[in-house]
C-alpha cells in the first residue's frame, strides 16, 4: 500500500484484490473492417486472461481510434459512420467469444490520435455500449475491495493457527503462527488527458521526421495550469491504500518517442508528492 496509509503493524497482503486490464494504442484502422490482426489476438488474449483472473475492469489509455480519432460532424451519415466505427473498433474486437469482456467497464481517457478527431463523440458511446465509461476528460473511480490479511504472532497454544518455522539469527528454531482476517481496501485511478495538459504532436505518419517529436507544451496554458491543480486536488485527497495516475503520454519513456519533458516538470513531481503507487500510461 501507499506509505502512510492504512498502515498495518506487523502484516502482510495476501493475494485475492481485483484484477484489471489496461492497454493503450489500440484503436483498429480507420479502413474497413476498423480493426487489424494485432488488434483481435490481443483482444483474444485479454479475454482469456480476463476468465482465468476474473478481471474486474479495463483501463484504456488512449490512441482508441487511429489514426484520426472518430470524424467529427453532425449530420446522420457522421453519426452513422461514428456508431458503425465504434461498434467494429470496439463492441466487436472486444466482445469475448466465451463472455469474459462482455460485462466488464472499461474506464476511457484519449490520446493524440483521437484529439485530431471528435473526443466529445466518443465521450456519448457509452449510450450505445454501457461497458465504456468515459464521463469527462478528467475523472477519477475508486473500488473498494475485501482481501485476506495474514499477521505473524508468537505461537500459542490454538493448534488452528499454521505454523512458521524460522531460524533466528543463532541458526535456533523460532515459531510463528500465521493468522488471517478479511480487511476492506481500496485502489483509485485518477484518468487525465494528457493532452490537454502537454500539448498535440498532430503529425501523423511514421515516416514524417517530426513524428516522434515531444508534445510542443499545451495549446491552452491556463487550461493545463487548472487542470493541474485539479490533478494536485484529488491526489491529495484521496485514502485509497493504492492509488494510480492513468493517461496516454508517458512521463519517462525508452521508446522511440521517449520522454515527455512537460509532465516531467509538471506532473511527475505531484506523484511524488502524495505517493503514488504506478503511473499507467501508452504512446509508446
Amino acid at each position: 500500500p501507499r506509505e502512510g496509509t492504512n498502515e498495518r503493524t506487523n502484516e502482510r497482503r495476501m493475494p485475492g484484490g481485483p484484477h484489471f486490464l489496461a492497454l493503450g494504442d489500440w484503436g483498429g484502422s480507420e479502413l474497413w473492417p476498423y480493426t487489424t490482426p494485432a488488434q483481435l489476438e490481443t483482444a483474444a488474449g485479454m479475454s482469456t486472461v480476463a476468465s482465468v483472473r476474473n478481471s474486474s475492469f479495463v483501463v484504456a489509455l488512449g490512441d482508441n481510434f487511429y489514426s484520426r480519432g472518430i470524424r467529427p460532424g453532425s449530420s446522420r451519415k457522421a453519426e452513422s459512420d461514428a456508431r458503425k466505427r465504434f461498434e467494429r473498433t470496439f463492441g466487436d474486437a472486444y466482445g469475448g467469444d466465451d463472455g469474459s469482456l462482455k460485462g466488464v467497464p472499461w474506464y476511457v481517457t484519449a490520446g493524440n490520435h483521437d484529439h485530431l478527431g471528435n473526443v466529445t463523440a466518443q465521450m456519448e458511446f457509452g449510450r450505445i455500449d454501457g461497458r465504456w465509461v468515459y464521463p469527462e476528460l478528467f475523472y477519477s473511480i475508486r473500488k473498494d475491495f475485501t482481501v485476506n490479511m495474514a499477521a505473524e504472532e508468537d505461537d500459542d497454544d490454538d493448534d488452528d493457527d499454521v505454523a512458521d518455522i524460522d531460524p533466528d539469527e543463532e541458526g535456533n528454531a523460532e515459531t510463528t503462527t500465521a493468522t488471517t482476517t478479511a480487511t476492506t481496501a481500496s485502489v483509485e485511478i485518477v484518468m487525465i488527458d494528457t493532452v490537454t495538459l502537454a500539448g498535440l504532436n498532430a503529425e501523423t505518419s511514421s515516416s514524417s521526421p517530426t513524428y516522434f517529436d515531444p508534445p510542443p507544451g499545451p495549446a491552452d496554458p491556463r487550461l493545463s495550469s487548472s487542470k493541474l491543480e485539479w490533478i494536485d486536488r484529488t491526489l491529495r485527497a484521496s485514502s485509497a491504500d493504492y492509488l494510480f495516475v492513468a493517461g496516454h503520454y508517458p512521463v519517462y519513456s525508452a521508446c522511440r518517442h521517449g520522454n515527455t519533458p512537460y509532465l516531467i516538470k509538471h506532473l511527475e513531481p505531484l506523484l511524488r508528492r502524495y505517493g503514488a503507487t504506478g503511473y499507467l500510461s501508452g504512446h509508446d
